[in-house]
């Protein structure tokens, strides 16, 4: 994202170009300012610091700008394994290619930097220049269902080629990791970042036995990093050309992912699958769809992975919206970054392709107006502006979902927006048994459980909560296993936990400790007065 806009602060002069060596003049009448916001918060900062450092200079560092528009404080700095220190969070004075400039870095949502600079009007094409050059948007390569042994093969080949590696888990805790059968660590959920050629390279794992490898790489590595993600991991990457786009990658998800919902999948079918694939039938009965659907049920429920299996099945661009990654500290950001969402829904269709713009927590952008933030109320009316500009059949439909519409605005389920509301329950005994059958299909069972007895024991779960339960006896029974065998889990061989089994004493053990947890975080009742 860049643009230009007038500055409100004291100006600087223009510049009188690379070869000079002059000193800043009188401040100029009028300023302009370019501002990007990149994601990948350390990969961008370090590699725009650096190239400052080597094209020019750094004048004055600081925390904010004090009344007379002079850096002041102490700025945020991170330093490297290499021990390169580097501002994250700071406001600069500095030259660019001769350019007397104001930089200011301010980290955000999701991971995301955003870099301001102001200059005067004569340097713009000089410092435009130079972000375009050096504040490139990465690359985003995914590869679903990656196998194992690729991974291990994957891990050596940067391994050799990296100066610096990083490895934290999913939003800064600790990394997960399992015991390969050849005795190596295989990471479950971790991001693991390298710096190879001047550029970091970020991978995503998630549950690598259902999941998949996201990969973030400077543009320039792209084409070589693909071609070894298709050489050792052995599957077919997908690249997506820029981490800014709102588009998702599903994955592999299927109907089968999920237990119960029969009759909401089939109406989920009917409205959506079959709209995106064939609006023709519907134009020949003058049949006009809902423009948006809302799904409306507990946390938990599999709204999520709901909407990411109907992008699969009707074969459709997916475009995610959240409040995080949407709500931003720059007044007018959040209605800008919903209006470039939609613009990209609509290049897409334009080009014939379905799509499928999915809003998560939409009660965070749509609360009842009465008391709302300022940003917040522009951010409803640009999504109401949105889908009142959709058209029906136009190949795009979008798919809500919320755990609280009581506190909805009335006027984003009025006729013409979403009107067309289905409720995702709390699944019952028949749905918890086929959620339990879904999560342990791929774990080793002992053959005495009884998928029908953990259903009736786990009434009033979601489907999440039997997800979490699942995992939890994993973990219970690989901690028991190796108590029994008198070592710790590292010292695990292949040879001994084949006989590891899911035991019904572990997973009775996990329900009540997921009951427990869940009873703690639950807001109490309020008792009333008598």
């Amino acid at each position: 994202m860049s643009e230009t806009e007038q500055d409100p602060l004291a100006p600087l002069p223009p510049s009188p170009g690379p070869s000079s060596s002059a000193t800043p003049g009188p401040i100029a009448a009028r300023e302009v300012a370019l501002v990007r916001q990149v994601k990948g918060l350390h990969r961008v900062a370090r590699a725009f610091y650096e190239r400052l450092l080597q094209q020019g200079k750094v004048v004055l560092l600081g925390e904010r700008w004090d009344f007379q528009g002079q850096p002041d404080g102490a700025p945020q700095l991170h330093q490297d394994p290499d021990g390169f220190v580097y501002p994250i969070r700071a406001v600069m004075k500095a030259e660019i290619d001769g350019a007397l400039c104001r930089i200011q870095l301010e980290p955000g949502f999701s991971e995301n930097l955003t870099v301001r600079i102001r200059c005067a009007p004569a340097d713009l094409a000089r410092v435009e220049a130079f972000l375009q050059a050096h504040l490139q948007e990465p690359m985003v390569i995914y590869v679903p269902q990656p196998s194992l042994s690729g991974m291990i093969r994957l891990l050596d080949q940067l391994r050799q080629r990296a100066t610096m590696t990083r490895i934290q888990g999913p939003e800064g805790s600790a990394p997960v990791f399992a015991l390969h059968p050849s005795g190596r660590l295989i990471p479950l959920k971790a991001r693991i970042e390298v710096y190879i050629d001047e550029g970091w390279i970020s991978l995503d794992w998630e549950n690598v036995w259902e999941g998949k490898l996201r990969v973030e790489t400077p543009p320039a590595l792209a084409e070589e990093l693909s071609a070894l993600l298709a050489r050792t991991v052995g599957r077919r990457p997908r690249v997506r050309a820029s981490s800014s786009s709102a588009a998702v990658d599903v994955g592999e998800v299927d109907w089968e992912d999920l237990g119960g919902l029969e009759a909401v999948r089939a109406e989920l079918q009917n409205w959506i699958i079959e709209l995106l694939r064939n609006p023709g039938v519907f134009r020949h009965l003058d049949l006009q769809p809902p423009k948006g659907v809302l799904l409306i049920g507990p946390p938990g429920t599999g709204k999520t992975t709901l909407a990411r299996v109907l992008a699969r099945r009707s074969e459709a661009v997916f475009l995610v919206l959240t409040p995080p990654d949407v709500f931003s500290m720059w007044y007018g950001e959040s209605a800008r970054r919903i209006a470039e969402v939609f613009a990209e829904a609509r290049r897409e269709a334009a080009q014939g392709r379905p799509v499928l713009v999915f809003i998560d927590e939409i009660d965070g952008f749509c609360p009842r107006r009465e008391g709302a933030h300022e940003e917040t109320r522009r951010a409803f009316a640009q999504l109401c502006t949105e889908m009142d500009g959709l058209t029906p059949l136009s190949g795009m439909i979008v798919l809500g979902a919320t755990n609280r519409p009581q506190d909805l605005d009335p006027a984003l389920l009025r006729p013409g927006r979403f009107d067309r509301k289905i409720v995702i329950p709390l699944p019952d005994r028949k749905a918890r048994e086929e959620i339990f059958r879904v999560h342990l299909r791929r774990r080793p069972l002992d053959p005495a459980v009884s998928l029908a007895e953990l259903a009736a024991k786990t009434r009033g779960f979601s489907g999440a909560e039997i997800a979490a339960v699942c995992a939890r006896a994993a973990y219970l029974a690989l901690e028991a296993f190796a108590a029994s065998q008198g070592i710790s889990i590292s010292e695990l061989k292949p040879e001994r936990y084949q006989t590891l089994r899911i035991r019904r004493e572990d997973l009775l053990q996990a329900i009540r400790e997921i009951r427990r947890e869940r009873q703690a975080t639950r807001p109490r009742a309020r008792r009333r007065k008598t």
